[in-house]
């Protein structure tokens, strides 16, 4: 039996983190059982500011600036047991597993949108007109997945066969009920609203200080509406699969088999519930106000305090016009996939090393039912070789060549036949159920040099030639076509393309280093990855590869002696495009340190092994920044430093 648990933790605004879990087995000669139980769960604060500026020449224009404080929890939960009998006949082993986990991201939402009625250019200025909306959200995100497999191993005919089945149901909900209000004013005379008046400095742009008026939660809003947006998601997959194996003379393997994965995905696009409000209670938002000054790593400089955003919403939920969560007609997703693959690979020893080939061949088949009804059906079929050489160049030595080839499919959000809408940040998203997979076939080599000591040295090479790339697009369009209220105003549009002449290439070094001689159980290892990834765009246009960076650096320093387990991580990547969003859009250079550290008692106690444990992250406490098409930041996000101490017991 083990038992972990751990508390003890902090995070900004004095979040707990806390982990548990169990596991506990039985088995003699012929059958086993193992069953387990886990949970955590980590609160914390989420310092977000967004952006939009414009450039007058060289000069910065400020024409919004946006304040947002979360407070997130993140819990999870799983359990499950696993059954295996191992026999000595023909029939070698039956086993059955069963697995459930839970995901739950709880949100409130504090948010204020500070729009300049008069920008100018520079990076500071007074007196500058403001009128506000402001966003109050108390939402959730839920994802479970239930997985069951069912399995036997035999022989037959001289074959090893392994035959399985698995069904794996996933829900996902995202509900998200937003009290929205805009036309924030300062007050009202008889000649119309009286603005607020900002002093700002952006001079440290991750930083921006914004200084009003008056008490931005005393605001007079002239409009208020409710919003709901709603995303449901389940998904069915059965898959049966089955191998041969077989050795042959001389060193030799066959092995082959088949797969059938049958998938149904239904659902909906983010559906936005976008109505009145209950007037009573848009004059009592306020009173929900607690006057406790947002947790945040940068400066609060207007004044931001955290609503009741649960007791608002459930104030809300008690009128007819709260939304319904529910998904309409024209955002219905509807998605059939069934994937028929075969293989076939062969592998051979020799005396200087042995050598791996092999083909994959998947057909298909996808119905995409569109929101206009109408179906949207495709096929299509991969073949997809691959091969693997490994060379002994010495007992120390090692040399490694491989050519492969992959396919990517759209992911369902990719793929569906559906748009959903932002009416807060004013974007609309949708699916493509033309889209291509991704295929990608490409060279890779190492060479490896292992040391006496365990050390490793090694220099790694790959190319890869990329096509039908998927990206996101970004256009835009009259949002009038989906919510008539907003008829005349042009808002971005985000999509899903293919894109061509895709390359991804690079080199990776590597280094492990056992320094006992030194410090014995004292160790380095340090990764280096250098690369370049390009493809074209619809219009012609070459742009970085998506989720890629040019450089990847990470460093671990270690020791594991006497019961002491220590080591202390760094990872940076420089620029990088997200693949969801628009390639103009990009990502900053981001870095991360962390440390780990555990003892384990020499001695049991009580009969038991105790160990206990911290965890330290984003230790130097780092911001990540994203940059729009004209070079400007557009985020900025920060979510502070946390650590978690816990104690675990094996009896």
């Amino acid at each position: 039996m083990r038992l972990t648990r751990a508390s003890v933790s902090k995070s900004w605004g004095g979040g707990d983190v806390n982990k548990l879990s169990l596991r506990g087995s039985f088995s003699n000669d012929n059958f086993g059982i193992l069953g387990f139980y886990s949970e955590n769960s980590r609160e914390q604060v989420t310092d977000n500011r967004e952006y939009d500026l414009g450039l007058e020449g060289s000069a910065l224009v400020v024409n919004e600036l946006d304040y947002r404080s979360y407070f997130i929890k993140r819990s999870d939960e799983a359990y499950g047991f696993n059954a295996e009998y191992r026999g000595t006949g023909a029939v070698s082993r039956v086993f059955l597993n069963s697995v459930y986990s839970e995901f739950t991201d709880e949100e409130e939402r504090n948010q204020y949108v500070f729009e300049f009625l008069a920008p100018t250019a520079g990076e500071t200025g007074s007196n500058a007109p403001l009128q506000l909306t402001r966003a109050l959200e108390d939402g959730i995100y839920e994802n479970s997945t239930s997985t069951n497999t069912l399995g036997i191993e035999f022989t037959a005919a001289e074959f090893d066969v392994v035959a399985y089945y698995t069904f794996t149901e996933t829900e996902f909900v995202q509900n998200l009920p937003i009290t929205y209000q805009l036309a924030g004013f300062a007050g009202l005379t008889a000649d119309g609203p009286v603005p607020y008046f900002g002093d700002f400095d952006v001079t440290n742009i991750t930083d921006p200080i914004l200084t009003l008026s008056g008490n931005p939660a005393n605001a007079i809003f002239l409009a208020n509406f409710g919003i709901g947006f709603y995303s449901p998601m389940d998904q069915e997959v059965d898959k049966f699969k089955v191998d041969f194996k077989r050795a042959l003379m001389g060193k030799s393997e066959l092995k082959f088999g088949l797969q059938l994965d049958q998938r149904e995905a239904i659902g909906g696009a983010n559906t936005v519930a976008f109505g009145g409000y209950p007037e009573d209670l848009a004059l009592r938002v306020n009173d929900f106000d607690t006057g406790r000054p947002w947790v945040s790593n940068t400066t609060n400089s207007i004044g931001g305090t955290y609503f009741d955003n649960p007791g608002l919403d459930r104030a809300w939920q008690s009128y007819d016009i709260y939304p319904s969560g529910s998904v309409d007609p024209e955002n219905a997703v509807a998605i059939d996939e069934d994937i028929l693959a075969g293989y076939v690979s062969y592998m051979k020893s020799t005396d200087w090393g042995n050598y791996v080939v092999g083909v994959r061949v998947e057909q298909t088949d996808v119905t995409n039912q569109g929101v206009d009804g109408f179906e949207y059906s495709t096929d299509f079929t991969d073949v997809l070789p691959n091969a693997h050489i490994n060379f002994d160049l010495s007992d120390n030595m090692k040399l490694r060549l491989s050519a492969s080839s992959g396919v990517n499919r759209p992911t369902y959000n990719e793929w569906r036949a559906a748009a959903g809408i932002d009416v807060i940040e004013k974007e609309i998203s949708g699916g493509n159920p033309s889209l291509e997979s991704e295929t990608s076939f490409g060279f890779d080599a190492s060479l490896e040099y292992y040391l006496d000591s365990g050390s490793l040295l090694s220099v790694a090479a790959f190319t890869r030639s990329i096509d039908d790339v998927i990206y996101a697009d970004s256009s835009t369009v009259d949002a009038g076509a989906y919510i008539v209220e907003y008829a005349g105003e042009q808002w971005a549009y985000t999509g899903f393309l293919n894109g061509s002449d895709g390359t991804f290439s690079g080199v990776e070094l590597n280094a492990v280093y056992f320094a006992d001689q030194i410090v014995e159980g004292l160790g380095v290892s340090v990764n280096i990855t250098l690369a370049d990834g390009e493809f074209k765009r619809v219009n012609g246009e070459k742009v970085g590869l998506p989720g890629t960076s040019d450089s990847i650096y990470n460093a671990v320093v270690f020791y594991e002696n006497f019961g002491l387990s220590a080591r202390v991580n760094y990872s940076y990547r420089n620029e990088w495009i997200s693949p969801i969003e628009d390639p103009e859009e990009f990502w900053g250079e981001m870095e991360r340190l962390d440390a780990q550290i555990s003892y384990t008692f020499q001695r049991p106690i009580a009969g038991s092994e105790v160990s206990i444990y911290a965890n330290f992250n984003n230790i130097t406490d780092e911001t990540d920044v994203r940059f729009a098409g004209n070079g400007t930041i557009n985020q900025s996000e920060s979510y502070g430093s946390h650590y978690l101490v816990g104690i675990r017991v094996n009896y």
